[in-house]
């Protein structure tokens, strides 16, 4: 079964203040601008610890945590996260400066729709409700209550979301190569409360135009 959004409920909740103060102590060059989604990106676990637009490639090689990854997130992940998920994922800050928003996107290529997209999302600071997921009935808003800040979401689904809250919004984003290993065997990872099963009849009827365009994202990394 592959579903919009899970509740995550089985970890205890990460270190958020302590994880905060050692990224704010960062210089504003860790950080880089992606683009496509418009918010601000820190790599943290990436292929061979590669930094800046390069951390956010996907091509197969073993991951690395770069010098950016707070010592206590690294801790957290460690101890709670990967004994569940097995097979490790790449792993991004990403910021959303207050009152500002993302861009509504898909998160995964057109040639891995065909297949679920777990991506696993962690917020440290902001609403979690803010998030927002894009069907043929309109927007769906995540219920805050029923997920807590530690959640899954299926990447096929186009998402976007408004920082309303009244500081920047810090979400982790666990994602590819990782794709829901550990979620399902009997005592997984996740108590599943699916808010809305995988439907493609359900997507808007234009969701091709969330997609990130190949060239463009081939231009962008050259930059």
């Amino acid at each position: 079964m592959s579903s919009l959004l899970f509740s995550y409920l089985r970890v205890p909740r990460a270190p958020s203040q302590k994880i905060l103060e050692e990224v704010l102590s960062l210089s504003l060059e860790s950080w880089f601008f992606d683009s496509y989604r418009s918010t601000w990106m820190l790599p943290l676990l990436t292929e061979s610890g590669k930094t800046g637009k390069l951390g956010s490639l996907n091509q197969g090689g073993d991951l690395a945590w770069t010098s950016f990854a707070p010592a206590s997130f690294v801790a957290y992940y460690e101890q709670f996260i990967a004994p569940w998920i097995g097979c490790p994922g790449r792993i991004m800050l990403l910021k959303t400066p207050q009152g500002q928003a993302n861009a509504e996107h898909i998160d995964c290529t057109p040639n891995c729709f065909s297949s679920p997209q777990y991506k696993l999302r962690i917020v440290l600071q902001g609403n979690v409700d803010d998030l927002y997921f894009i069907t043929k009935a309109g927007q769906l808003k995540i219920d805050f209550d029923q997920v807590g800040r530690l959640f899954v979401i299926d990447g096929r689904w186009p998402h976007g979301m408004k920082n309303t809250s009244e500081s920047d919004k810090y979400t982790l984003c666990i994602g590819s190569p990782w794709n829901g290993e550990g979620l399902f065997h009997k005592g997984g990872l996740l108590e599943e409360k699916a808010q809305l099963s995988w439907n493609p009849s359900l997507l808007p009827d234009n969701y091709q135009k969330y997609f990130e365009d190949p060239l463009m994202r081939k231009l962008k990394l050259c930059q």
